[in-house]
């Protein structure tokens, strides 16, 4: 009788894992297969992240959201990041950071899901210790990040001489981070 008490008990706490695992969203269960959050949580997360300085010798404000990760087929780092400068207007960008030991990438586009082109500013390169680190820039407006931002976010291939890479920004992320731009232009 025991047993089929116990066998009963896991039954149930299975059926809730499964519920709970079926309220997740897809970038969700990408982000985390330990545990369960939710995308409000997620993106609170990243809009606690994301640091604010003001520079008065510039006059800039920088926002800067923390690293969305790591591209799988490249050493890739990415975030996004935004100023506010004398035009009062807040530019938004995806700072991209790439890293490689054989050859220089050369990245000078960049193509999202639905084939719009965007804007790829290169900003520097470095060469230490063998590795070859090129700095590159994509430009984004704010009425394209709250499109992407309700949806699955932005998913974004980015083409060289040498080669290409795919970088995902999930929608949690973008949320996070307009919000906080958001929170910090209401408080001014």
């Amino acid at each position: 009788m025991r047993w089929i008490a116990l066998l009963g008990v896991l039954f149930l706490l299975g059926s809730i894992s499964v519920l709970d695992a079926s309220a997740e969203t897809e970038i969700d269960s990408q982000v985390s297969s330990s545990f369960a959050f939710s995308e409000n949580t997620a993106a609170g997360q990243v809009g606690n992240r994301t640091e604010v300085n003001f520079y008065a010798a510039e006059g800039t404000t920088w926002f800067v959201g923390p690293s969305v990760g790591q591209s799988p087929s490249l050493d890739a780092g990415y975030f996004l990041r935004a100023y506010k400068n004398g035009d009062n207007r807040i530019h938004f960008q995806l700072y991209v950071i790439l890293k490689s030991r054989h050859h220089w990438w050369f990245f000078d586009r960049a193509l999202d899901t639905n084939g719009n082109k965007l804007q790829v500013k290169p900003i520097g390169v470095d060469w230490e210790s063998g590795w070859k680190t090129e700095h590159l820039l994509i430009q984004l407006s704010r009425p394209y990040l709250n499109r992407l931002a309700t949806k699955l976010g932005l998913s974004l291939k980015v083409t060289g001489k040498q080669g290409e890479i795919v970088l995902n920004v999930p929608s949690f992320y973008l949320k996070g981070f307009l919000r906080k731009v958001d929170f910090w232009r209401r408080a001014k």
